[in-house]
């Protein structure tokens, strides 16, 4: 153990009770990212439930920590039934990692039975969406580095910004030089 693995998971932990707590008052008219959110939920499940049958608990505490983050910076594009759902699914998710926070946070959601007899989260491969996972991570990664390009230019406020996008051949003519690789 270090210091600085303990403060990682100490933040991570705090940051799943907040997420429950805060989830008792929680008021949104967003449900922009619903889908997304719903998308990355059932991913969770499916990827944490095989990891922890094939005993890689380090790669599953990995994705719950994703998720858990993933949620709390999305928040407020949530419906309050999503994010309702995502945190019930979180409290039972860290329930072999953490089961005294497991069972505290799933009280804290209304729920009257243990956390630890619930039953487990089961993925439902109709609501995964490898693609959708993909369009986000897209927007994700070109405003990152849109951010850094501005940093990197010393610029704090742009007037304009203009994405330039290949045309058609030229992503094809990419593609099918990948296919050779």
């Amino acid at each position: 153990f270090s210091e600085s693995g303990i403060e990682v998971t100490y933040k991570f932990l705090i940051r799943v009770h907040t997420l429950c707590v805060d989830a008792r008052e929680f008021v949104s008219t967003d449900s922009s990212k619903n889908h997304y959110a719903e998308n990355r939920l059932y991913t969770a499940i499916r990827d944490i439930t095989e990891d922890l049958s094939s005993i890689k608990i380090n790669t599953a505490v990995i994705k719950l920590m994703e998720l858990t983050n993933y949620i709390y910076e999305n928040r407020h594009a949530l419906s309050v039934k999503m994010y309702h759902d995502c945190c019930n699914t979180l409290a039972l998710l860290i329930n072999p990692f953490a089961p005294h926070l497991s069972e505290e946070c799933y009280h804290l959601l209304g729920n009257k039975e243990f956390a630890s007899v619930a039953v487990w989260p089961v993925h439902d491969p109709a609501k995964i969406n490898p693609e959708l996972a993909y369009r986000e991570q897209l927007v994700e990664n070109t405003i990152k580095d849109i951010r850094a390009v501005l940093e990197l230019a010393k610029i704090t406020t742009p007037h304009k910004i203009t994405l330039i996008i290949a045309e058609p051949w030229k992503y094809d003519l990419c593609t099918k030089i990948k296919e050779f690789n």
